[in-house]
């Protein structure tokens, strides 16, 4: 199964349109918030529920004293700084632990993970003994990390400016031994810079931030990055509008619209489709389609902006019908990440 990324684009695009719309006209719109379970960009079969988080490049797998191509930080040659690349794994762990898809996701207990890649192929009996200790599903390891930094200066008569850049890239693959299947693999790059200016360039280096705490930051923003949409994830605040008026139906459901209880609302909005004036029943359907949205029925949702779009085409009819459109289209995907029915 091949899967496609989740963008919020349109939704975005159209939330602009909205605004744009009840700044410049005296529409009878209410403006709500809605959140929506978006579908991940990685094909992870519905039976993982748990996943373990490691890094081949650790403690116990390099030397003290260095962190690959870090060569305007003075490091410590007695201290490991691979353990502070850890943070990586807990970036990641702090973004997919907020999707629903997964029950558990735990740092793996293990310290040696060199033996799972190696020239003669995937070692599915060490994938296999990792999950085992960690009592997970699957396996996400982190098989490469470069860390590279620049500094440059520029002395003016009375101040120097000083910037420093530091760059991770990364590549994690996800394993699967149910089907011995690589599930997901990817490769990921993150950027820090920072400027100072002092009166001269001494001043300038002492104003940045200590460089253990740049490392440790990178790290973790390296993680979070990493694995941004690669689960399903709700995202709140998406904007959708509703009429509000037109008829004493209307009113009455966005009553109850206003305070979320969108079954009452929906009790008199569908009443208000069946109005002998097509106006009303053109708002009242658009209405209907955003309380079947709000439940989860986006076949139900388009039937009823397609009732709406028919009685009365508007920019905004036609605006929601792509939306409801595109998260149909995407909705077999969740489906499949979720295990839903």
């Amino acid at each position: 199964m091949k899967y496609i990324q989740y963008h919020t684009t349109l939704i975005k695009k159209t939330l602009f349109f909205l605004l744009f719309l009840i700044s410049i006209s005296c529409n009878p719109y209410t403006v709500t918030t809605i959140s929506v379970l978006l579908p991940g960009n990685a094909p992870i079969p519905s039976d993982v529920k748990s996943i373990s988080l490691a890094m081949a490049q650790n403690e116990h797998s390099m030397p003290a004293g260095r962190l690959d191509s870090i060569n305007n930080l003075k490091l410590d040659p007695d201290f490991n700084y691979y353990i502070l690349a850890k943070d990586m794994l807990y970036g990641m762990r702090d973004v997919l632990a907020l999707s629903p898809k997964f029950d558990t996701v735990i740092i793996s207990k293990g310290k040696n993970f060199g033996a799972i890649n190696s020239n003669r192929g995937l070692n599915w009996n060490q994938i296999i003994k990792v999950l085992r200790n960690d009592s997970c599903d699957a396996l996400l390891l982190v098989d490469h990390v470069l860390l590279e930094d620049s500094l440059s200066m520029v002395p003016f008569e009375t101040s120097c400016f000083v910037e420093y850049k530091m760059k991770s890239s990364l590549h994690y693959s996800v394993f699967y031994p149910k089907l011995l299947d690589v599930m997901h693999s990817k490769s990921e790059n993150h950027s820090l810079v920072f400027s100072e200016v002092g009166y001269d360039c001494d001043m300038a280096l002492n104003q940045l931030p200590d460089g253990g705490d740049l490392i440790v930051q990178m790290f973790y923003e390296s993680g979070q990055n990493a694995v941004d949409g690669m689960a399903p994830l709700w995202q709140d605040d998406i904007k959708r509008v509703y009429y509000a008026n037109s008829n004493k139906l209307l009113r009455q459901g966005a009553w109850y619209a206003k305070r979320n209880a969108w079954i009452d609302a929906a009790e008199y909005w569908r009443k208000a489709v069946d109005v002998n004036n097509k106006n009303t029943s053109a708002r009242a359907a658009f209405n209907m389609a955003l309380v079947c949205e709000l439940e989860n029925m986006p076949e139900a949702s388009l039937n009823w902006i397609e009732i709406s779009d028919s009685l009365k085409s508007t920019n905004l009819s036609r605006q929601y019908k792509k939306i409801i459109e595109t998260r149909l289209k995407h909705y077999g995907y969740l489906n499949e990440q979720m295990g839903f029915e």
